[in-house]
């Protein structure tokens, strides 16, 4: 069952809500119900015998007495059981369902109203979707039937997050964070459960996870310390944007509004016995108002935490395609070589590189020129290549004053051959240092490993093509230039 057939069974689940039959749900409510009805109909009795021998003649039968006397008891009793009980009732159970119909139009996570057995008592359509059953076979199951592990309430801290799985009736499973709130309301306890899907995160953690035990056992079969560490190098390029991904993950989930959920909660809890009138007051306006933009909020955020997954997604990829890459890496013949379009390639490395350029204020200028850069490449190798490029101008940029840190990107056609060029106006490089740049574990930086422009320079060879470096001295910047082979078309003049 989808969440739109969830929210159309039996016209949304407002009719499976159960209705009050006193104005209060508690045993003393009910027992002051009793009370009412016994009382109202004691006097009303009273009343129609003192009136009735006054009305029927003294020699009256006996059963046209006795329907006479039934008669006026029901037709008096009604007027004061209807003011006495029928009101509060309605007013009860509009309560009621509108308490719960907040909880349906404002969040999209699950959420789960349990009584003190553990057992359902209401749920929204997300969680009715998610069990996979029709509601009327969810309300009165066990909570711990479909998540598992469940924390019991008396184990709960205060919007404590919890990792457990989700099981559907149809055999599915995901993984879902879910926080514990306990509210009163009509004299007993309840737990609201508020649960999120977290599987697609969970997915991209373990596919990262499967990536980096690839990654370490691919390491080990090549048995080659200089292709361990130039991965690894190149991994650890990917990872800075994973965990700046990860951060903000974690950072959103943190800032979650969905604890005012709960406070929502509570604030109509202290006014269920006039919630009708505080609706209708300027305070109530203004929750109304208020449960709107929270709605806002929650939806904007579901959106973002989206948008950063399929960030991830991309992320985990290239760290998987880094480590296929190992084979090459470690003197296998072939390849992934296609065609792609090498302007593509570019702004990938840009968009995997963005977190390291926006936190050391680098500026990026672009000049791709208005000729198709088509390649028949290996793209994942290329786009190592460039990652570790940038990488390395905004690091040589770090000395240069905020505001004057720039790189340049530059691409054309020049004959058989597509040039892109990396330039950066920091430190730059001396001239003794210049024929040792590419060497294996050369630095000229403390924090510096020697291992990204030789693995470039080791790709670019095994492309096909080169990568050179030149500078004007300390202090003028470094230009670097990767020439690979075109696709077959006709040449046009070099640009660069």
């Amino acid at each position: 069952m989808n969440r739109d057939e969830a929210s159309n069974t039996e016209n949304g689940w407002r009719r499976w809500l159960p209705v009050p039959t006193c104005p209060a749900s508690s045993r003393v409510s009910n027992l002051r119900c009793l009370v009412t009805v016994v009382v109202t109909i004691a006097a009303v009795e009273t009343v129609v015998m003192l009136v009735l021998p006054h009305l029927l003649p003294a020699d009256t039968p006996v059963l046209v007495e006795a329907v006479t006397d039934g008669l006026l008891l029901a037709g008096l009793s009604f007027v004061p059981l209807w003011l006495l009980l029928l009101g509060p009732m309605r007013r009860v159970a509009g309560a009621h369902r509108l308490r719960y119909g907040i909880l349906e139009s404002q969040i999209q996570d699950g959420v789960f109203v349990v009584d003190e057995g553990g057992r359902i008592t209401s749920a929204n359509p997300a969680a009715i979707a998610w069990a996979s059953v029709p509601a009327s076979e969810l309300l009165g199951t066990r909570l711990d039937r479909w998540i598992r592990p469940l924390v019991i309430p008396a184990d709960c801290g205060s919007f404590q997050l919890h990792e457990a799985r989700l099981l559907g009736s149809d055999g599915s499973e995901r993984d879902v964070e879910y926080s514990v709130s306990t509210i009163q309301y009509g004299g007993r306890q309840e737990w609201i459960y508020t649960v999120r899907d977290v599987s697609e995160r969970k997915e991209a953690e373990r596919e990262l996870q499967q990536a980096h035990q690839a990654l370490l056992e691919s390491t080990r079969l090549a048995g080659m310390s200089e292709v361990a560490t130039t991965v690894l190098h190149n991994v650890g390029n990917v990872l800075n944007s994973i965990n700046i991904s990860l951060d903000f993950l974690e950072e959103t989930n943190r800032n979650s509004k969905i604890p005012m959920v709960r406070r929502s909660a509570e604030l109509l809890e202290e006014h269920a016995d006039d919630l009708a009138q505080f609706m209708a007051s300027s305070k109530g306006t203004a929750f109304r108002r208020y449960l709107g933009e929270l709605a806002q909020y929650l939806e904007q955020e579901r959106k973002s935490i989206d948008a950063e997954l399929e960030r991830l997604k991309g992320h985990v990829e290239h760290v998987k395609q880094i480590v296929q890459l190992q084979n090459v890496f470690a003197g296998s013949s072939g390849g992934n070589l296609r065609s792609c379009d090498g302007i593509a390639i570019l702004e990938d490395a840009i968009e995997i590189s963005l977190p390291t350029i926006q936190r050391h204020g680098v500026e990026i200028e672009r000049d791709y020129g208005d000729v198709r850069l088509d390649l028949v490449t290996d793209p994942h190798k290329v786009l190592q290549i460039i990652v570790n490029l940038i990488s390395n101008a905004v690091m040589a940029t770090r000395t240069s004053p905020a505001g004057h840190r720039h790189i340049w990107i530059r691409a054309s056609r020049c004959e058989a051959e597509v040039v892109i060029e990396v330039e950066d106006d920091g430190e730059g490089i001396e001239e003794e240092d210049l024929v040792r740049i590419f060497q294996h574990g050369f630095t000229t930086r403390q924090d510096g490993h020697g291992f990204g422009l030789h693995s470039a320079a080791i790709a670019a060879q095994e492309l096909g093509g080169t990568l050179e470096v030149s500078s004007d001295g300390k202090g003028c910047g470094a230009r670097f230039r990767l020439s690979l082979p075109a696709a077959v078309e006709e040449p046009t003049s070099c640009s660069v």
